[in-house]
């Protein structure tokens, strides 16, 4: 009898164990899914993002609510052209949506240096009417295509010469530190800076000239996006951020 219940006792415990190695046993407790956190430099009241198609399916009322170093995101800046022809396919909806929630919003487009400039300004224009709230219209340096510096920023001068006669209002240059130095610095002043920068330090341009919004982060993770997204702030307060937007 001894042996007999030392046997049923064993198989018992083997049985326990096999029903556990299988998922059978008692239910575990959901796991709490980790909390979000960005780097995000301090001092900054004015938070945003930039995004284009590649940031894939958005859940706006997600991202409106999202928080950065405990101030709302405020902004955003959606990729619309590119070159003479080529229109991001998510630009329409991301365009709308943002609007309804409440988000300022701008548009950039990405100049290409082989083609032709005047082509690439009204391939913008034709496709971007801008509305009380929103932000000036965004010109993205950050391509050579085998062009000089000089010759870079001259077609530049004029893309940013017609979308200011047109929009009556001057435009941003986005660029990175590297072009910035080769390319933007001392040929095409007094236009607002948007440079992308993710060392940590506050970016510093030539004396005399400051920049108006930093891309500090290239791999942001906020609610509503699934992929990584930039991070950006303002240089200044609420105040100055809503005298910087389009006034019509």
């Amino acid at each position: 009898m001894y042996k007999i219940l030392w046997f049923l006792s064993w198989k018992l415990v083997l049985l326990t164990v096999l029903l556990f190695s299988h998922g059978k046993g008692f239910p575990e407790e959901p796991r709490k899914p980790k909390p979000i956190v960005n780097r995000v430099p301090e001092g900054y009241d004015v938070h945003g993002i930039d995004i284009s198609r590649h940031n894939g399916k958005i859940s706006w009322a997600k991202v409106a609510g999202v928080k950065l170093d405990s101030n709302q995101i405020r902004f955003v800046f959606i990729k619309c052209t590119e070159g003479i022809s080529h229109m991001d396919p998510s630009f329409g909806s991301n365009w709308n949506k943002a609007r309804e929630h409440h988000l300022s919003r701008g548009s950039y487009h990405f100049f290409l240096p082989r083609l032709n400039a005047r082509q690439q300004a009204l391939h913008y224009i034709s496709n971007n009417r801008f509305e009380n709230g929103d932000l000036p219209p965004v010109l993205d340096i950050e391509a050579n295509d085998g062009k000089s510096d000089k010759a870079i920023a001259t077609a530049c001068k004029k893309w940013l010469r017609i979308i200011e006669k047109h929009y009556r209002v001057k435009p941003i240059i986005y660029t990175n530190t590297h072009f910035y130095s080769r390319v933007v610095k001392g040929r095409l002043k007094g236009y607002p800076i948007w440079i992308a920068q993710y060392s940590g330090d506050c970016p510093q341009l030539e004396p005399g000239e400051d920049w108006h919004f930093w891309q500090h982060n290239d791999k942001g993770r906020i609610a509503g996006i699934g992929e990584c997204v930039d991070l950006n702030v303002f240089h200044g307060d609420s105040l100055s951020f809503h005298n910087f937007c389009i006034k019509n």
